[in-house]
């Protein structure tokens, strides 16, 4: 963050990371559980693909200074939706941001594994270099191809939902199977 000079006083102002807040820190123990399953249902071979990913769970990471986005621009804020955060979007030095997944405190609608799943589907389009776009399975994955994606990544994660297009299911195998 760095130092300021406030009426002649030198502070400093301190790093998510130095206020305790930093990444895979989980205030929220109860959602330590849903992202094992998450993790689980994934699986190990592409969980090792996302093991840079680290979480933040249980405060408000606009209060907390981990970034300065509130208004998603669909009624909802980024203070109490969860959301992945890639470095560019994180504040703090260069050199310590990594894709990030948030789970506020008070999220209306928080849907547990599934919602983990998701976020981690965004993290995975980001390993996959952005490349692969995804034919809309669900009525969120119309917002955008970043939503497409994660969505359907959930739908193949969670046999039984929507089926993803053939492509998109290959391109899920060759990360189990390469």
């Amino acid at each position: 963050m760095g130092d300021l000079d406030i009426d002649g006083a030198h502070t400093r102002h301190l790093t998510p990371m130095e206020m305790g807040l930093g990444p895979s820190r989980l205030h929220d123990r109860g959602r330590r559980e849903q992202i094992a399953q998450a993790h689980r249902l994934i699986g190990p071979t592409i969980m090792g693909r996302l093991s840079h990913v680290q979480y933040v769970s249980g405060v408000d990471p606009v209060f907390a200074g981990l970034h300065g986005y509130e208004d998603i621009g669909d009624g909802r804020s980024y203070r109490t939706t969860a959301a992945c955060y890639y470095p560019c979007h994180l504040s703090g030095p260069r050199d310590r941001r990594v894709t990030t997944i948030i789970l506020p405190v008070a999220e209306p609608g928080w849907t547990g594994v599934r919602t983990v799943v998701h976020e981690l589907g965004h993290a995975l389009d980001e390993v996959t270099r952005f490349e692969h776009d995804a034919a809309a399975v669900t009525r969120y994955a119309e917002t955008n191809r970043r939503e497409a994606f994660a969505e359907a990544f959930t739908a193949w994660v969670w046999e039984g939902d929507h089926r993803p297009a053939l492509d998109t299911l290959a391109l899920f195998r060759s990360l189990v199977w390469p």
